[in-house]
């Protein structure tokens, strides 16, 4: 698989539909990750209440990759309890859709950073669903594309006001 990462866009070719679910899977475990340590560092209980329902969204958002994961590979006769589905998933890392080490100093860098990972995630599943020709994880991607637009209008509400 390649990915390009533009400012605008991201490109993905030569992919596998098990190494995209993958990537998808673990830019939403990472992005559950980061906010529940913004909301561990934030004294704002307004704030705290919003990076937890970040949190709690990426994972709901992982639990819907996971499921589709599945059902691609029972679909290849493979069944889901005998392999890792986290296999594979850290030769990803330094695609840069999720930026590990984006530590936020401050509220104010926390806010900022999830921005950042909103719209890539936001660029990189546009990408996916242009490519996808299954009608289902068609709807599922435009879903979750519209949750991860709410949330960077969230963290962007909360721009001005940290």
């Amino acid at each position: 698989m390649d990915i390009k990462i533009g400012k605008e866009n991201i490109i993905i070719s030569d992919f596998d539909e098990l190494e995209v679910l993958k990537i998808s899977m673990k830019i939403e475990l990472d992005g559950e990750k980061y906010y529940m340590s913004a909301f561990s560092k934030t004294a704002n209980d307004r704030l705290k209440r919003t990076f937890k329902r970040l949190a709690e969204d990426e994972r709901m958002h992982y639990e819907k990759f996971k499921g589709i994961f599945e059902v691609a590979l029972r679909a290849r006769g493979i069944q889901p309890d005998s392999i890792d589905s986290e296999e594979g998933l850290y030769a990803y890392i330094d695609s840069g859709i999720f930026n590990k080490d984006a530590e936020a100093k401050n509220v104010k860098d926390a806010v900022m950073n999830g921005e950042i990972v909103e719209l890539r995630s936001i660029l990189f599943y546009n990408e996916l669903l242009k490519n996808s020709a299954n009608e289902g994880n068609k709807q599922v991607l435009t879903e979750i594309i519209e949750q991860e637009k709410m949330h960077l209008g969230i963290l962007k509400s909360w721009e001005a006001a940290v």
